[in-house]
């Protein structure tokens, strides 16, 4: 067997996986509508997936030939990714979900599983036999798993530079998972020549499914901003709602000038905006293919008001402008959809609100939409509307609410300007002498129906509960996620709701009790000591993989924050992060080579790790400050994650070699520890710690875990 062509298999597969992940990742933003759950449920069933696998492989990966069932494995792998973005491209048809609506949450937990975790699983089954095709099969050359550990790491670079930069945009999903999936199969068919073995490959051809990315037109959006086409929709554009929109967002100031309108443009309220005397308009819209589709689609004076002298578009992210912007504006609308994505949610912050009153001109207004009941709040939706109307009375001193199919606020620093006062309403309206078909002086009622505002704004004050939202704690995201798990069912509403009455001290008390446990568990059984430190150096991987991952989407929530187009990136920021794994496994499979105290540096591992957490928070507050100079230091924190992650796998490794039957069993279960540990950070730094706890406490909760497992470690190596 030729060592260069099993290194060459074992870069295509790295290569390979990573690439089926960020597709997969991209895939489900799409059908799931942009929400980041998804992201955070896709890696922990990954990561399930390949522990499982892993705990299979144990028990087989146990003589030294592991060119066999490599191959074997391998050509598994590359017809289950093809397939897996059929079923993934299938999914909401399969539910029965209508365009626009969201899939139940458990139908997302369900789904993901189904789909993910069999393809995770013949990873996780795979990387004992490349740890024993990495070294030539000899059971005894541990060097065999920090070297596949490093290849695949390599592998996964190429992989996710070349989706990034190369490929994503360009080329269809299906394609590119098709033509990796030949590479794969061309590699197996060498290996299995160059060891004079014979076999059978097949091939089939499957018809490509839409191109990667959203569909626009005819276009492929690199922002995950879907819309849909028809001949002739355009021209039925909800002209009535603008109309009456445009009419009572504009009456909430005295004498609006200048406006700046976040999403939105495409609906005929910038032709409605036009009608009052306004002196400019700023319309920013995140991707300039919605404009350029929907111009085609409009009726001729929408697209003539988008053309209008005093209207200026602004293509990017709505939040960046007004970090940037010098200019000031007498009316802000907030025209983006709920907060039921990351990405939505930051229009929805504390953080978000300072930022647009800075930009307000004396007497300024801003007013924000968010899908509400009028007459009815129960704990889920009151907990939900209550965030935001908390959130905003934080910042803003006058507060209105209206309550009509959306409720609005309209909040501004200047007493006497925001009002629910019907007259005072109608006067401004009338005073600018504009005529409309759709809009009549009676129809304030319907916005300001007094019983109605004072309904709602009584309904809201009582939720005291409600926390503030904000960039490090994306509270009402979480909220939003509540009432998206009770379409699936009253019992997994109220099993979130059940976190929200926990807080960072009960998960810190856990964490200490158990490390206290096992302390006095070690200290009452030293003769045992080997067995206790060898399964410590497990429980100290897996603690690793959790921190990873947690660290991980840690910092896709930040990034998602400040630049708004995490989809994007995401092959770069897993090609980052991978990067720094592969320079980590290289770095410590040569300077320990000659090393015996295993179980210390470990230790010390674990402690820079906790440390590295402490400070991850303190630099994204201050890069997120910074604005867009900060993109590079995201990516380096990402990079310093897998570079910490990197260094562990090789070192546990050496530790509990001694305790198994051979390489591909030390590989096995080293592996498994690291994945679960990975699987349940994902799940739940991505569902529960930051929503609720937020980035500082989440990144508390991994130091402790880091800093206990340093101290089982260091208490393996005093009784060694």
């Amino acid at each position: 067997m030729s060592a260069f062509l099993a290194s060459i298999a074992i870069l295509i597969v790295g290569s390979y996986t990573i690439v089926a992940q960020v597709i997969f990742v991209r895939e489900f933003l799409v059908i799931f509508l942009g929400n980041e759950l998804c992201v955070g449920i896709i890696l922990s069933s990954w990561f399930l997936g390949i522990g499982a696998g892993s705990i299979a492989a144990a028990r087989l990966a146990r003589n030294g030939d592991g060119e066999r069932p490599f191959r074997v494995v391998a050509l598994i792998l590359g017809v289950l990714a093809p397939a897996a973005l059929v079923a993934i491209r299938l999914l909401r048809g399969t539910l029965g979900a209508p365009p626009g609506e969201y899939i139940p949450f458990a139908s997302l937990l369900v789904s993901t599983w189904l789909i993910i975790v069999p393809f995770g699983a013949c990873i996780g089954l795979l990387f004992p036999f490349a740890c024993l095709l990495a070294g030539g099969g000899r059971r005894e050359r541990v060097g065999g798993i920090a070297r596949a550990y490093v290849l695949e790491a390599v592998g996964s670079i190429a992989g996710g530079a070349a989706f990034s930069f190369l490929l994503a945009g360009r080329v269809p999903a299906a394609q590119v998972l098709i033509g990796w999936s030949a590479a794969l199969f061309v590699a197996l068919f060498m290996l299995a020549c160059g060891s004079r073995r014979t076999g059978s490959f097949i091939g089939s051809q499957i018809s490509s499914p839409p191109p990667l990315g959203v569909r626009v037109g005819g276009t492929i959006s690199p922002y995950n901003c879907p819309i849909t086409s028809r001949p002739g929709w355009g021209a039925r554009l909800v002209t009535g709602f603008a109309a009456v929109c445009a009419c009572a967002l504009l009456s909430e100031h005295p004498e609006p000038r200048k406006v700046l309108l976040i999403g939105g443009g495409v609906g005929g309220m910038v032709r409605e905006f036009l009608r009052y005397r306004l002196t400019g308009l700023a319309c920013v819209e995140l991707d300039p293919d919605i404009i350029t589709v929907t111009r085609g689609l409009s009726a001729p004076n929408d697209r003539q008001a988008l053309e209008d002298p005093r209207v200026s578009l602004v293509y990017g992210d709505g939040r960046r402008y007004i970090k940037t912007t010098n200019e000031r504006f007498d009316l802000i609308v907030v025209n983006t959809p709920d907060p039921s994505t990351a990405m939505l949610n930051r229009f929805y912050t504390s953080g978000f609100y300072e930022e647009a009153r800075r930009v307000l001109a004396p007497g300024g207004v801003l007013a924000a939409r968010l899908t509400a009941p009028a007459d009815y709040y129960g704990a889920e939706s009151g907990s939900y509307a209550g965030s935001v109307f908390r959130t905003l009375e934080a910042v803003f001193p006058y507060l209105v609410v209206t309550p009509t199919e959306e409720t609005w606020f309209f909040a501004s620093a200047t007493p006497g300007v925001v009002t629910s006062d019907v007259p005072v309403l109608q006067h401004r309206w009338q005073r600018r002498g504009i005529s409309s078909d759709y809009f009549t002086s009676h129809h304030f009622f319907i916005w300001w129906l007094p019983g109605r505002v004072a309904f709602t704004r009584s309904a809201l004050e009582a939720q005291r509960g409600a926390l503030l939202n904000t960039d490090f704690r994306p509270v009402t995201y979480y909220y939003n996620l509540v009432l998206w798990a009770r379409a699936s069912g009253p019992r997994l509403a109220r099993t979130l709701r059940a976190f929200e009455r926990i807080g960072r001290g009960w998960y810190c008390a856990v964490l200490l009790g158990f490390f206290l446990a096992r302390l006095i568990y070690a200290w009452f059984n030293r003769r045992s000591a080997p067995d206790t430190t060898a399964f410590h150096a497990l429980l100290s991987i897996g603690a690793i993989g959790f921190s990873s991952m947690a660290l991980e989407v840690i910092l896709i929530f930040a990034f998602q924050n400040s630049y708004g187009y995490v989809y994007q990136m995401m092959g770069m920021i897993v090609a980052l992060f991978m990067a720094g794994l592969a320079i980590g496994g290289a770095l410590s499979g040569r300077l320990l080579a000659g090393e015996r105290r295993w179980y210390l540096w470990l230790a010390w591992l674990e402690w820079a790790l906790a440390l590295y957490a402490m400070i991850v928070p303190v630099v994204v507050a201050r890069a997120s400050s910074i604005g867009t100079a900060s993109e590079g230091i995201f990516m380096l924190l990402v990079g310093g994650t897998g570079f910490m992650t990197g260094l562990g796998f090789p070192i546990a490794s050496r530790i509990y070699i001694g305790s198994a039957v051979s390489v591909g069993g030390t590989a096995a279960r080293v592996n498994c520890f690291d994945q679960f540990g990975a699987c349940c950070g994902a799940l739940m730094t991505g569902v529960i710690f930051v929503p609720l706890l937020g980035i500082a406490a989440a990144c508390l909760i991994v130091a402790i875990m880091n800093a206990g497992c340093g101290i089982l470690l260091w208490m393996g190596h005093r009784q060694g």
